[in-house]
């Protein structure tokens, strides 16, 4: 399994640096308490989870079931050609899931981690309209909303020199632990730019994005450019994310999940059919 593990790895790594800030001011702490609660909870429940099926053996039991069936499905010519495939299809679907699970993950807890990467998520609507149609006023009003909107809920409790230093780990987890071919496209820049020195490329990122200072973006929304947008460091990292799990990772995951339903729904009528009374 590198679902789990990943998801607990990344975590920690978060949690880590939310202590280190943490510990340094009571009005940090009061910011981010609720934020180190929400990722410390779903850490805690995720090793839960590792431990409970490590205890119960939940796979040795699914494996000596699954033998047991396949025994009786092949024990006859009809079953076999009716049910034979219910492994093959199994496996297939979890090869290709279990190739780009992991990146998946790290895009949800590492990349995703960062708020400043959310929030550009939030600005991507006002970015198509300017590209779309800049002339519409209103529309153009109402994508400006909506950004505002959500800056004004982030700002609330956020700090900057946290966000800088979960975007600098988070993406060098991401590069040092996902496949490079696995990786979002973003990683050139700071391949190419800035040597792979992540701390870097957070630095300028931070010193220079919209999405990381109230006065910046306040101007920025104040009069939206595609310009700006298309020259930020810091939107142009969360396009790069955004596309890549979007265009990439999320229909390569869908691939195998149809094997695995096709496996699992011949694994269900098999059983039904094997065992009506249960």
């Amino acid at each position: 399994d590198v679902e789990q593990p990943s998801r607990v790895k990344v975590r920690r790594a978060k949690l880590d640096i939310y202590e280190e800030f943490m510990d340094r001011d009571n009005a940090t702490r009061i910011k981010y308490a609720s934020k180190y609660a929400q990722v410390s909870n779903y850490w805690k429940y995720f090793i839960g989870q590792q431990r409970g099926l490590k205890r119960l053996h939940v796979y040795d039991k699914k494996k000596a079931q699954e033998t047991e069936l396949m025994a009786w499905v092949n024990a006859d010519g009809g079953r076999k050609a009716k049910y034979g495939s219910i492994l093959s299809d199994l496996e297939t679907g979890y090869n290709e899931r279990t190739k780009f699970e992991k990146a998946s993950v790290y895009m949800q807890e590492a990349a995703f981690g960062s708020e400043m990467i959310i929030l550009g998520f939030r600005m991507y609507g006002l970015k198509m309209q300017l590209a779309n149609d800049p002339k519409d006023a209103a529309k153009v009003a109402a994508a400006v909303a909506r950004v505002q909107a959500a800056a004004d809920e982030l700002w609330k409790d956020y700090v900057p020199a946290i966000d800088e230093k979960v975007t600098a780990t988070m993406f060098r987890m991401i590069h040092d632990d996902v496949e490079r071919d696995l990786q979002p496209s973003v990683m050139n820049t700071v391949e190419k730019k800035y040597k792979s020195n992540f701390d870097a490329w957070a630095a300028a990122m931070f010193k220079t994005s919209v999405l990381t200072d109230k006065a910046r973006l306040d101007a920025f929304l104040a009069k939206p450019s595609l310009k700006v947008l298309d020259k930020d460091l810091g939107f142009l990292a969360s396009e790069s994310c955004l596309n890549h799990y979007r265009s990439f990772l999320a229909p390569a995951l869908a691939a195998g999940e149809e094997d695995l339903a096709r496996g699992y729904r011949l694994m269900v009528g098999a059983m039904r059919e094997k065992d009506p009374n249960k």
